[in-house]
């Protein structure tokens, strides 16, 4: 008893969760013969069972577990009605049922919780507002107001269009970012990454603020293939914060720098983060043509990092290692073939035009490879398991954040305000592009 106790544990259930999910996006990446509504709803299951099973775990009280547990059978729920009733929702298209709302009700519950666990409370603030904006639109005066919908059109078209929850975030999440998300955990745990740090740190470790430079060069090497700002300051930063703090960066200094360097990978080719998989979907061009637009920007934001830590290393006179350079380069040049997963998703991508998915698969396929064949690597079965965790623990992030923005999505789409948002920008603007291009950066950072 005691052993099948420890058999079906919290942990162990957890563990065959992530490794589901990841063979179910290597073969959809491989083969897409799935209805994308099923797809991204087995990918919202997938994020909703991985958030709930750790919550379970860290649980205390019983009523807690019981909660927990209840949200998972939900979740089921929720995500499989889909699946099941797709023929029914098909032909009273416009006219939903009673079960239709309640389920959809739910789902947008679910949605909003798993939203406020993973990512505090702005992103589902955000939602809930558009969610009122909907449905209280008739007492809004003025250009910005409408019709007003009843709460009977807002969860049909937040649950059972592709124009809400189902819409183009999640499409790219369940797609794209959770394949790219595993090729950086397989970068990282078969200790591949590691190499892009060690070669950081014997270029640059010897110039004034060298570990803080180190960081920004190894935030940007691995920001180019984990497409994760938290994994990659998770991974670089553990090595570069305690040496600029030994340094004598101040905490605060030496955080602030790691934090910086690591959100830069979002836009650093050739994977970024989800808003490029994003940006290339609704613009409807291959990946590869939002990647090479993001490479002068990249270099232009590390560039501008680089030099803001050598103007601050100046002013307070902190020096870099003694070690010499050339010294420190040499035992790594035998092993630059580690950075071909980098240069093989440029080569896939951009030259032979693959899909971004059968991009992943094959740089995942390299890593396995590098790793069987070089010694300081390691490839087991645990390795695979552990790459199959920390995808899975930064893929639930990813996919909340992707389903609250498809209600928000949605909102625009039934309301029509991103039409009014278009028309007040290009009013205020006139024939100034600069003044235009300016208040769509603003309207993009609060969006």
């Amino acid at each position: 008893m005691v052993r099948l106790k420890k058999l079906f544990s919290i942990r162990n259930i957890y563990v065959c969760v992530a490794v589901l999910a990841s063979i179910y996006h290597i073969y959809t990446g491989l083969y897409r013969t799935i209805n994308p509504q099923f797809d991204r709803s087995i990918h919202l299951l997938f994020g909703l069972c991985l958030l709930y099973l750790t919550s379970i775990e860290k649980r205390e009280t019983n009523s807690g577990k019981i909660l927990d547990i209840l949200s998972i059978l939900l979740s089921f729920g929720v995500c499989f009605y889909i699946i099941i009733n797709y023929q029914g929702i098909t032909e009273r298209w416009g006219t939903p049922s009673t079960l239709d709302l309640v389920f959809g009700g739910l789902s947008i519950l679910l949605i909003i919780d798993m939203g406020r666990r993973t990512i505090g409370l702005t992103l589902p603030i955000i939602a809930i507002v558009f969610l009122f904006y909907a449905y209280f639109g008739k007492y809004i005066p003025g250009y910005m107001g409408h019709a007003g919908y009843t709460y009977k059109r807002i969860i049909h078209q937040m649950y059972l269009t592709m124009e809400g929850i189902w819409g183009i975030p999640l499409g790219v999440s369940a797609c794209n970012i959770f394949l790219f998300l595993l090729f950086g955990s397989f970068v990282n745990c078969t200790g591949i990454g590691q190499f892009y740090i060690d070669l950081a740190t014997a270029l640059f470790g010897q110039s004034k603020g060298g570990p803080a430079k180190v960081g920004v060069v190894a935030s940007g090497l691995m920001g180019s293939v984990s497409g994760s700002a938290v994994a990659n300051a998770a991974a670089v930063g553990s090595v570069t914060i305690p040496l600029m703090k030994k340094m004598g960066y101040k905490a605060e200094m030496a955080g602030a720098v790691e934090a910086a360097a690591s959100t830069g990978g979002q836009i650093m080719p050739p994977i970024m983060g989800a808003g490029a998989f994003v940006m290339a979907e609704f613009l409807a061009v291959p990946f590869s043509t939002v990647m090479i637009a993001a490479i002068i920007p990249a270099l232009v934001y590390y560039i501008a990092l680089y030099f803001s830590v050598h103007f601050e290393a100046c002013r307070i006179g902190l020096e870099g290692s003694s070690v010499n350079r050339w010294k420190a380069v040499k035992p790594l040049l035998r092993r630059l073939y580690l950075l071909s997963p980098v240069f093989a998703l440029f080569i896939l991508l951009i030259v032979f035009r693959w899909t971004a998915m059968r991009t992943a698969i094959a740089g995942i396929v390299l890593c396995i490879i590098i790793a069987i064949i070089d010694k300081e690597a390691t490839f087991t079965l645990k390795t695979a398991i552990d790459a199959c965790l920390d995808a899975a623990r930064n893929a639930v992030t990813v996919i909340s954040s992707c389903a609250m923005a498809g209600l928000v999505v949605g909102v625009i789409n039934l309301t029509g305000l991103g039409l009014k948002l278009t028309d007040l920008i290009i009013a205020l603007g006139g024939d100034n592009l600069f003044l235009v291009l300016f208040m769509v950066m603003i309207t993009c950072m609060i969006m």
